[in-house]
């Protein structure tokens, strides 16, 4: 419940043997009827169906760092896509003045991906660098290929990474990795395949294992986000609908680039 102006947030499942679905903790949610539900959105259908029989119940659903059921969700709290691809161009650009000619830069998309917000980021990504380029005036090559995973499929995705480790072995490759997951995949396949430095990856989100990989200057960087600031923005946006019945569509999270320089800064908080 959220009386008395506190907010009082249960994790369903957290002490359960076996980890429960998204499906399974939201059918918990909804038959408990609670106040208000915040959903890390997976793009499955039925998902989507628990969060319309929410909505019917008058529980309001916020969505969080990826945005789904748009017709229903009260409030979508995450990043503004087209603003992420000019982070990862910024980056990117760096990389390529210490780069060959012909760098080919891969962006590895969710096939089962209902989120029209990757198509955005990839908008900004390539606007961004056509814009680098354009101002240098050089004239220089640049390949952007999207690769389409289904991240439910980890073999499916390790896989493809692995293909994209071995495949033109003399050329170097910027891999840009939308989740932490194929972040993960890709760190430990580049070792794998001995490819550390040829093929720089660019991730997304934080864990132990990719603040190592970057500390070890195996993975180049990650964007992330302020886990406080999301948490908080998602209490606000439920606690704004409870008590106006009506909350901004958007609130927006910012993001920050991890890179060698302040990786040691964010290890220190995996450190118990």
């Amino acid at each position: 419940g959220m009386e008395n102006g506190g907010a009082h947030v249960e994790f369903f499942g957290g002490r359960l043997s076996l980890e429960p679905t998204v499906q399974e903790k939201l059918r918990m949610a909804v038959d408990a009827g609670v106040d208000g539900i915040i959903l890390n959105w997976d793009g499955d259908a039925g998902t989507e169906e628990l969060v319309q029989e929410a909505a019917k119940e008058g529980i309001p659903v916020v969505t969080v760092l990826d945005d789904g059921a748009t017709d229903v969700r009260q409030c979508f709290v995450g990043v503004n896509s087209y603003h992420l691809g000019q982070e990862y161009a910024g980056r990117i650009w760096k990389l390529l003045q210490d780069m060959e000619e012909n760098c080919q830069i891969q962006v590895l998309l969710n096939s089962g991906d209902t989120d029209p917000g990757k198509n955005t980021l990839f908008l900004g990504l390539r606007d961004t660098l056509e814009e680098l380029a354009g101002k240098e005036g050089k004239e220089r090559e640049l390949r952007l290929d999207t690769i389409a995973v289904d991240r439910n499929d980890a073999f499916q995705a390790e896989e493809a990474i692995r293909r994209l480790m071995v495949e033109d072995p003399e050329e170097q490759k910027i891999l840009v990795c939308l989740s932490e997951a194929d972040t993960r995949r890709a760190y430990e396949a580049v070792i794998d395949h001995n490819r550390v430095g040829e093929v720089r990856i660019l991730g997304y989100y934080e864990s132990r294992q990719v603040l190592e990989g970057i500390e070890k200057d195996i993975i180049d960087s990650t964007i992330t986000v302020d886990g406080e600031q999301v948490g908080r923005l998602c209490v606000q946006a439920l606690t704004e609908y409870r008590n106006n019945g009506h909350v901004n569509a958007y609130l927006p999270v910012d993001v920050y680039l991890i890179d060698q320089s302040n990786v040691s800064d964010y290890l220190e908080q995996y450190e118990e």
